[in-house]
């Protein structure tokens, strides 16, 4: 099948190292692909679908393709001018993000009602949070697919510091406010710093003043990456004792993931989505968004206890490996030859 996939950025985030993930497996499985981008051309995603020997087009003729997916919400404007063409799988990845996105930009709305097919990570987006652009379609046409996840191959081991502290807690995603790493930032501070190190790996945007000052103060206790591959990403949380994620929006995030298939304690923010998966006292630790004395307790506790670590690692190891790969791609290769059969002419 020809493969026109639309892609929102090359930066690394969940979004667009799923979308190269799909891309691999659609190539693998002798699907004829091509890449236009809609945001910024450049990043370090664009050398990874180079390596795919995926040609990255800015002429799209849509003659020359069979199907469409488009990536994340922003991919929106593509959507509504592609669908027109030929059959579009729009794949969704963004929460309350998405809808600000909506309200700034109403021309995307159309995108709704003319993709071939939406998918949605959870039930939870798309029953409430896109329920006021969906419900005007069948609920064939607006299937929940999880994400698939497996680790690289190899971690990158070599790139990632020894432990200083007995305990170390990890967060991945981009430094910016959605992700609220300033709070694990501010309740790590609160605790013995002879005891506890915390890595955020992670794109850097900016941190208020405040906090700068905190990493400025307390020395080796704070490290921050910037962006990294998979495999350093993936290393960094193996080292982990405890990973965390203090979001005030995710969807399904990859990172949680990886770390439950590595068989890491989970601290998640107690936020909607999740409900259904992630389980406060089952799988992992649960706390209001922006509690940062909450938090700070949540990572005492675990910190204390290396019982209670091994048993909320391995139960976010069950949910983990439940999401797989080969799951996910079966799933969408039946969405996408129902699709591309649509077609007419």
């Amino acid at each position: 099948m020809r493969l026109l996939m639309l892609n929102h950025e090359f930066t690394v985030t969940g979004a667009s190292t799923q979308f190269f993930t799909l891309a691999q497996h659609l190539v693998g499985t002798g699907h004829v692909v091509s890449v236009a981008s809609i945001g910024p051309a450049d990043g370090p995603m664009r050398e990874r679908f180079a390596s795919l020997s995926v040609p990255i087009i800015t002429s799209v003729d849509l003659t020359s393709f069979d199907a469409a997916i488009a990536n994340t919400i922003c991919a929106a404007p593509a959507v509504v001018l592609v669908a027109k063409h030929i059959p579009t799988i729009w794949w969704q990845h963004e929460t309350e993000v998405g809808l600000r996105l909506l309200m700034q930009n109403p021309t995307w709305v159309e995108a709704f009602d003319i993709a071939a097919v939406i998918i949605f990570q959870t039930d939870f987006q798309r029953d409430t949070i896109y329920r006021s652009f969906t419900y005007r379609r069948s609920v064939s046409d607006l299937p929940v697919i999880p994400y698939g996840v497996a680790l690289p191959d190899t971690l990158a081991r070599d790139r990632v510091a020894p432990k200083q502290r007995s305990i170390r807690v990890v967060s991945v995603g981009t430094v910016e406010p959605r992700k609220r790493h300033d709070d694990l930032i501010r309740a790590v501070s609160r605790l013995a710093p002879d005891a506890l190190e915390c890595v955020i790996v992670g794109k850097w945007f900016g941190l208020p003043e405040e906090v700068v000052q905190i990493l400025q103060g307390r020395g080796q206790q704070f490290h921050l990456t910037d962006e990294v591959a998979p495999a350093d990403a993936a290393a960094w949380i193996e080292s982990a004792d405890i990973f965390c994620l203090c979001s005030s929006s995710e969807s399904f995030p990859i990172s949680a993931l990886e770390a439950g298939l590595l068989h890491k304690p989970l601290i998640l923010t107690d936020l909607p989505y999740y409900r259904g998966h992630y389980e406060h006292g089952q799988n992992c630790l649960l706390y209001p968004v922006g509690d940062i004395e909450l938090l700070a307790g949540t990572i005492s506790v675990l910190a204390a206890s290396e019982d209670l670590r091994a048993r909320l690692g391995s139960a976010a190891h069950q949910l983990a490996s439940r999401h797989t790969q080969e799951s996910f791609f079966a799933r969408f290769d039946a969405l996408l030859h129902a699709v591309a059969g649509t077609r007419k002419g």
